[in-house]
């Protein structure tokens, strides 16, 4: 049985993933498998693997119909041998030395998650950002994990988590990462990292979060660059919110309850509404007022906005308008909170990376 297992669900990816793959056999540790999951890729993807499988035995290769992010991972997880599971995106890649530091500290700590940083490589213009998790480093159990659980998903800053929910840059304790990856809803296909690492972190027993090097490397392509249709990510979120509140149920874990508050909050001021109302920036203020207007009838966003509980938040000014304009169908207050929002979030975007 190998110590670890790496899943790289794999879907048009095929000018980035040698690059991927060839990351993960230049580690200085040799004692893992490489599990390959195609997801019904239409490129050449595909035979990418079988060629690796066929010069590697640690390498194995899961040929299926596509079925999204979330389905492709549960395929790896299933078959997955390791002591510890971790994941790469098919497009991203890690440096030498990751997966041997992340053993030591295995051996060293036994804890059953495993935190590390990232470098963001935004490839449209050549940018760099690292990601680093707000929550200080070191070994978490007992009352300290309760601590670190209790800001998990906000840490005080809106909006800012304590652990990003990412699972790339994460070694999970399999039994752990089986029990909360198998039950996810396939159908969620934005927070699919949500769904599985905050749900893990509760049941595990130790977390260790490690920031001395940054080993990961995460790809925003030029290709994946433009959004989606913010009323469709809408749907997507509801479809997340209620496994969430499956998981997290509120009268069970109150501090939970009150972290998704807050996520909540900042998912319909901020992901959504700002998103869907970006054409009034433009001067389209009649099409603005429309948009508002169709918010206020948008099931997804009602069915977000019906689990925030506005009183009990401490919100942005801008924030807490957007909200408040929203409940009272306001369009009016509602393009003009949406705006300086933006317009805030963009400000302390520029000053934290002055």
């Amino acid at each position: 049985m190998p110590f670890l297992s790496v899943i790289v669900p794999i879907y048009r990816v095929e000018p980035y993933l040698k690059v991927c793959v060839d990351s993960i056999l230049s580690q200085d540790f040799a004692d893992m498998e490489i599990i390959l999951v195609d997801d019904g890729s239409p490129d050449g993807c595909p035979k990418i693997c079988d060629d690796y499988a066929k010069k590697d035995r640690r390498i194995r290769v899961i040929h299926q119909e596509n079925g999204g992010l979330v389905r492709a991972r549960k395929a790896g997880a299933r078959i997955a041998s390791g002591k510890y599971i971790t994941f790469v995106d098919s497009d991203d890649w890690i440096d030498k030395g990751m997966y041997r530091t992340l053993y030591e500290l295995a051996e060293k700590t036994g804890a059953d998650i495993l935190v590390t940083g990232a470098f963001v490589e935004v490839e449209k213009d050549g940018r760099q950002e690292i990601l680093e998790n707000p929550a200080a480093a070191g070994l978490y159990t007992g009352e300290k994990l309760e601590k670190l659980r209790e800001k998990m998903l906000y840490s005080g800053h809106f909006y800012r988590p304590g652990i990003y929910p990412v699972v790339w840059n994460k070694w999970f304790q399999r039994d752990i990462l089986l029990k909360n990856l198998l039950p996810i809803d396939e159908r969620i296909s934005l927070g699919e990292d949500m769904a599985c690492t905050y749900p893990c972190l509760m049941d595990a027993g130790s977390v260790f979060i490690y920031s001395d090097e940054i080993f990961y490397h995460y790809r925003i392509r030029k290709d994946a660059m433009t959004k989606q249709d913010a009323g469709a990510a809408a749907e997507k979120y509801g479809i997340l919110y209620r496994y969430l509140e499956k998981v997290f149920p509120r009268e069970k874990i109150p501090k939970i309850a009150e972290q998704l508050n807050y996520h909540r909050a900042y998912l319909v001021s901020v992901v959504l509404l700002e998103e869907i109302l970006k054409h009034d920036r433009i001067g389209n203020f009649q099409k603005g007022k429309e948009l508002a207007r169709e918010c206020f009838t948008n099931e997804a966003i009602q069915y977000l906005m019906s689990g925030i509980r506005l009183e009990q938040l401490r919100l942005p000014v801008s924030h807490r308008q957007v909200l408040t304009a929203y409940r009272k169908k306001r369009a009016l207050s509602l393009l003009f909170w949406t705006q300086i929002g933006y317009l805030s979030q963009w400000l302390i975007w520029k000053l934290e990376r002055k």
